[in-house]
């Protein structure tokens, strides 16, 4: 055994848009909040199963999702302090301490478990587990056929009252429809976030697993077929931020000095082809959780608990 002394430095801002660390580091208070700092503590493992390049990728794939989700919450940080007009810097206090608690902790456990008796096949199989769990709760199967057809629903109500022609639209009846469309992407972006964090959970757990070697044949197979199935993952990604693309020219429409409703009908044909995309969330739901079955099988069978 092999005392690892770890100095781990974590920058909170590792998975955050340009936008937001433009607008957190122009921030003279938000500035020292979102400084990188370091975990240091200090773990005996196995010398001919860990070495320092190991323990540091096993350390940064127990991180990679938090920051993911760290980075959601900072960019939200800055909308609402832009919108509501709150000092950015209370609302960034809150969430960097709240995420440097949960970070600690899930660091401090996971290095227990590599500790542990299952070594890096209980903190491989817990970790793709934990993020295939996600997929369940969070990747809708129906997102973009429920948001195209309440678009549909608002764009023939419209259409209706507005008529065949091309007209010139009050300022104050243009503004109520754009709020009416603005409400239903709202929901539909709310879905497709949480959709989104899970998805590139999923896809970093799947990155970060590069040392093999140590893993048990049947933990590594799972993860080679989730792997697979990446593509999949990362077409759904694709298709659905399309759809908020092809979406926007409604906004687009609504916004112009005279509006048509043969244009608006256009776009929701248009939106109505993309409707296929929920197939791969059903095949992302269902292949995501096959994988999770398969491995705390695995981790049962293999006394990884």
């Amino acid at each position: 055994m092999k005392l690892f002394k770890i100095s781990f430095r974590i920058n909170p801002l590792a998975e955050t848009s340009r936008e937001t660390k433009k607008a957190l580091e122009n921030d003279p208070k938000c500035r020292p909040l979102v400084l990188a700092y370091y975990y240091e503590d200090s773990v005996e493992l196995n010398e001919r199963k860990w070495d320092d390049k190991e323990l540091f990728e096993a350390l940064t794939a127990f991180v990679r999702y938090d920051l993911q989700v760290l980075s959601v919450a900072l960019a939200d940080a800055v909308k609402n302090s832009q919108k509501k007009g709150e000092p950015l810097s209370e609302l960034v206090k809150d969430v960097i301490a709240d995420f440097k608690q949960k970070l600690d902790k899930k660091i401090s456990r996971g290095l227990d478990e590599l500790k542990g008796d299952g070594g890096a096949n209980k903190a491989t199989a817990k970790s793709m587990t934990d993020a295939l769990k996600k997929i369940a709760a969070d990747v809708s199967e129906d997102a973009i056929t429920k948001a195209a057809d309440a678009l549909k629903s608002f764009v023939e109500t419209f259409a209706k009252a507005i008529g065949d022609e091309e007209v010139t639209l009050d300022r104050l009846v243009s503004s109520k429809a754009i709020r009416e469309y603005e409400k239903i992407m709202a929901a539909f972006t709310k879905s497709t976030k949480a959709a989104d964090q899970s998805i590139q959970g999923v896809i970093s757990a799947v990155k970060q697993i590069k040392n093999k070697k140590d893993l048990e044949a049947r933990i590594v197979a799972i993860i080679e077929s989730v792997k697979s199935d990446v593509s999949t993952f990362e077409d759904y990604l694709s298709e659905y931020k399309e759809f908020e693309r092809e979406a926007g020219a409604i906004k687009s429409e609504l916004g112009n000095k005279t509006v048509s409703a043969k244009n608006l009908h256009d776009i929701i044909k248009d939106l109505d082809k993309l409707k296929g995309a929920d197939k791969k969330a059903k095949d992302i739901r269902t292949k995501s959780a096959n994988a999770r079955r398969q491995l705390k099988q695995a981790m049962t069978d293999l006394k990884l608990k």
